[in-house]
């Protein structure tokens, strides 16, 4: 196994998981004003795909300590190389995925994942949001959903860009969160409907 490839998943539900998550989530409710919503739309079991918009760093850690199952994230490869922190996202079960190319090895180990049952975990801009504006939407998650037509749960988060915005080294110990997972996208048919679904829902991330 290559240093970059994400072994299956070991740490969620685990003893040391529950403890972090219950930690992590005391301080992001002591810190912030935190509003998270509509849970119940992820599925508690079968392959899906979250979608979100990606404010800031504290993203990709929020959903996967407030979502009821185990979330795979693909992520920039970068971060795999970097001590801890490359174990860590390993043993998250992430997906490594190199944004400056078409990662042909990162869409198959995608669809392998969601083959699986699991739930997939995607930033469809391919980076982080920019401020009162969105990137061009990439095609990836379409080719995902349209290939194996599995459910679509789009999410919305808000505020958090204040946190911790892209241009600043740490984050804010102050400020609001909201996240809203909305429910699942009509059941998907070809890429082209899906993509238009999605670039049809995106909205600009409020500041």
């Amino acid at each position: 196994m290559s240093k970059k490839e994400s072994p299956a998943p070991l740490f969620f539900g685990t003893l040391r998981f529950r403890l972090i998550r219950a930690f992590l989530l005391t301080l992001f409710r002591l810190l912030y004003r935190f509003r998270f919503r509509g849970i119940e739309n992820i599925p508690t079991e079968g392959a899906a795909i979250l979608i979100s918009n990606h404010p800031s760093y504290f993203d990709p850690m929020l959903l996967y300590i407030l979502a009821p199952r185990e979330i795979r994230f693909l992520t920039w490869d970068r971060p795999f190389g970097v001590p801890i922190v490359g174990w860590f996202l390993r043993h998250c079960g992430a997906i490594p995925v190199n944004l400056d190319t078409n990662d042909g090895h990162a869409f198959r180990k995608s669809i392998k994942a969601l083959r699986q049952g699991a739930l997939l975990g995607i930033f469809p801009e391919g980076g982080r949001t920019p401020k009162n504006e969105n990137l061009t939407i990439k095609r990836g998650t379409a080719r995902l959903a349209s290939k194996l037509q599995v459910p679509i749960i789009p999410v919305q988060i808000l505020e958090n860009r204040r946190i911790w915005p892209p241009e600043h080294r740490l984050p804010h110990l102050w400020g609001r969160i909201e996240i809203r997972i909305l429910p699942p996208l009509p059941s998907p048919h070809t890429e082209t409907d899906i993509q238009q679904q999605i670039e049809t829902l995106w909205l600009p991330t409020s500041t």
